[in-house]
C-alpha cells in the first residue's frame, strides 16, 4: 500500500508532468512566428513529448502485467501497443512531414485513450491491490489534459 508522502509526490510529478503541454499548446495558440517552420517546430515540440508520455503510460501496463499474477500475457502484449503507436504517428511525421498533422494528433490522442480504457480494465482485473482511487481520477486528468493540449494544433491553422 502506497503511504501519504508517495501518493502525494506521485500526484505533483503527474502533475507537473503536464507542464510541457500546456507550454507547447500556448506557445501554439499565443505566439508570434514570423516563419511556419518555427510554429512546426512547436507542433513536433508537443507531439514528440506525447509521444514519450504514452510511451511512459504503456510501460505503466508492462509493470502490473509483469508483477501480477492474475494479469495474463496478453496485457503484456498490450502495454507495448502505447508504444508502438507513439512511433508510429512521430514516423508520419517525421518521415513524412508533407501528410497532414492531423494524423499524429489523432494516433496519438487514440493512443492516450485506449491506454486509459485499458488502465481501467486492467483495474477491474486486479483481484486485490488495485488501483487506487485517487490513481485511476489522476490518470483521467492527465489523460484529458494531455489530449486537449495534443488537439491544440487541429484548430490553430
Amino acid at each position: 500500500m502506497m503511504n501519504d508522502s508517495k501518493r502525494r509526490v506521485a500526484q505533483w510529478l503527474g502533475y507537473a508532468g503536464l507542464t510541457p503541454f500546456f507550454a507547447m499548446a500556448a506557445l501554439l495558440v499565443f505566439g508570434r512566428y514570423q516563419h511556419d517552420d518555427d510554429r512546426l517546430t512547436v507542433e513536433m515540440v508537443l507531439l514528440l513529448y506525447g509521444a514519450i508520455i504514452l510511451t511512459f503510460v504503456g510501460a505503466l501496463s508492462w509493470a502490473h502485467a509483469m508483477h501480477r499474477a492474475e494479469l495474463g500475457s496478453s496485457w503484456i502484449v498490450w502495454s507495448v501497443v502505447p508504444s508502438l503507436v507513439a512511433w508510429l504517428a512521430m514516423c508520419i511525421t517525421l518521415i513524412r512531414p508533407g501528410l497532414p498533422m492531423r494524423m499524429t494528433v489523432c494516433l496519438l490522442i487514440a493512443g492516450f485513450l485506449a491506454q486509459l480504457i485499458a488502465d481501467f480494465r486492467m483495474r477491474k482485473a486486479l483481484v486485490e491491490g488495485r488501483f487506487p482511487d485517487w490513481f485511476m481520477r489522476m490518470r483521467v486528468h492527465l489523460t484529458l489534459a494531455a489530449c486537449a493540449s495534443l488537439s491544440v494544433p487541429l484548430f490553430i491553422r
